[in-house]
């Protein structure tokens, strides 16, 4: 069985970790030449044939992993951007201490949550809590 590449541990910056877990020279290069175009009858493929385009598929895959793992990276930077949103209702000054004391609790997702599931005195009093620092 083939061993999967070890991950390394993420840091703070996103350009930094694709450097380290996936060095540019590393990166394969895909070549027309690599894959022949077969002229298939995709009615009737021979068992070779279908091994051909397996092993094909493998290798497409293969080259693409690192691909995957970069927009995985941008998928969660993304995610966490979105959470941070809220911040922009307050001046800059306060912004970063309610980050810090808020990470998760003033995530507009998660206060939407809070209020749908009839949480209200929950969310009320983070409302307050809020309130006091600003």
């Amino acid at each position: 069985m083939e061993k999967q590449p070890q991950r390394t541990q993420e840091t703070f910056n996103f350009l930094n970790d694709i450097d380290l877990e996936i060095p540019e020279e590393e990166i394969p290069e895909i070549m027309d030449k690599q894959f022949p175009v077969l002229a298939l009858n995709f009615g009737k493929l021979s068992s070779y044939e279908i091994q051909t385009l397996i092993k094909y598929k493998k290798k497409i895959q293969e080259s693409i992993r690192p691909l995957r793992r970069i927009e995985h990276k941008i998928q969660t930077i993304e995610k966490s951007y979105k959470g941070f949103k809220y911040l922009s209702i307050f001046n800059k000054a306060k912004r970063k201490i309610i980050a810090q004391k808020f990470p998760a609790t003033l995530n507009p997702t998660t206060l939407c949550n809070t209020i749908a599931m009839g949480e209200l005195p929950k969310f009320l009093f983070y409302l307050n809590k809020f309130s006091a620092i600003t």
